[in-house]
């Protein structure tokens, strides 16, 4: 139990590392090529998607009853997915 815990914590530090790390040395960069405004309309819009898609994985979680992402995968997708 405590090290199922420690572990759940393990992996959501290292996605949030992974994560912002990509975002700090990315981010710059594109804010430099595109322009402000673009790159402000592209943050805008891959907020957006990643909103759908977080909701969308929430309902379908809920709809099976699941309540990890490997054990959703395998209920929407079967074994061989």
């Amino acid at each position: 139990a405590a090290s199922d815990v420690y572990k759940r914590q393990a992996d959501v530090f290292t996605l949030g590392n992974t994560i912002l790390g990509v975002s700090v040395l990315a981010m710059p960069y594109c804010f430099h090529q595109c322009g402000i405004l673009l790159a402000l309309l592209l943050l805008l819009a891959n907020h957006l998607v990643t909103r759908l898609s977080c909701h969308m994985l929430l309902r379908a979680a809920s709809f099976t009853r699941t309540r990890s992402y490997p054990q959703l995968a395998l209920e929407t997708l079967g074994f061989s997915g």
